[in-house]
Parts: structure tokens; sequence; C-alpha cells
């Protein structure tokens, strides 16, 4: 009986302990899906205050129209996929979805948050909504 509760012990030692839910994912997930509703205004509240202070409201509208064309598709979802996370960074995988072409397909991006007291913020790219830049 001792051998027992020793092997069954042993066997969940060796499991690596899932990661935290710290709100990164979750907060891509809102941030691309308001860009994908073109909720401009839900959107640009999801970036981070350097973002801000770089592009104003009225500009990353303009910029995210760009970003939407240049998917080549109508997207209908944003799912946040895997997450790199330290105390004051995260880069989260997005997979954007939706009709194009001939049918179903998939955009790939990846963003940076940066952490803003205890919420994740989106650290928008210098080349966002650029046109070539996807």
């Amino acid at each position: 009986m001792l051998l027992s509760i020793a092997l069954g012990t042993a066997g969940c030692g060796g499991r690596v302990p899932a990661s935290p839910d710290t709100g990164a994912k979750q907060s891509a997930e809102r941030y691309f899906r308001a860009l994908i509703r073109r909720d401009w205004s839900a959107a640009y509240d999801g970036l981070d205050a350097a973002s801000k202070a770089r592009v104003s409201q009225a500009e990353f509208a303009r910029r995210a129209e760009v970003y939407l064309t240049g998917l080549k598709l109508n997207p209908s979802e944003a799912t946040a996929g895997a997450a790199q996370e330290s105390e004051l960074t995260a880069t989260v995988h997005v997979a954007i979805t939706g009709r194009g072409g001939h049918g179903f397909r998939r955009f790939k991006d990846t963003v940076t948050l940066r952490k803003d007291g205890r919420d994740w913020k989106v650290e928008l790219p210098r080349s966002f909504g650029r046109r070539g830049s996807q």
C-alpha cells in the first residue's frame, strides 16, 4: 500500500504547472475584436500610453482601416493563441479569420502588450496601418 501511494505521487511530479492567467491574451483578443468590429474607440482604449502619445484616435482609425484592408479577407473572429509573458511585457499570437478570395482564410499576427497597473495594453507597432507594412 505504501508503494502505491509513492508511485501515485511520483507521477504528478513531472507535470509542468499551467502558467497563470494574467489577462494578456484576453486583452489582445479584446483589441483585435474591436478592430474587426471597426469600433475604433474601444480598440484605441486598448493601446498603451506611449502609443496614444504617438498616434491620435483619428490617425489610429485611418491606419486601422488600412490594416484591415491589407488582410485581404472580411474578418469575423480573432483568437489569441500562444503567449510569452514576463513581468511587464507579453507577446501574444493572434489568428484573425474570415471570408476572403475563394473561401475561409486565416491571417496570423503578433502583438506586444505592456503592463499598465493591473491591465495589459497593446503597444502599437510604428508600422501599423502603413501601406505595404503587412
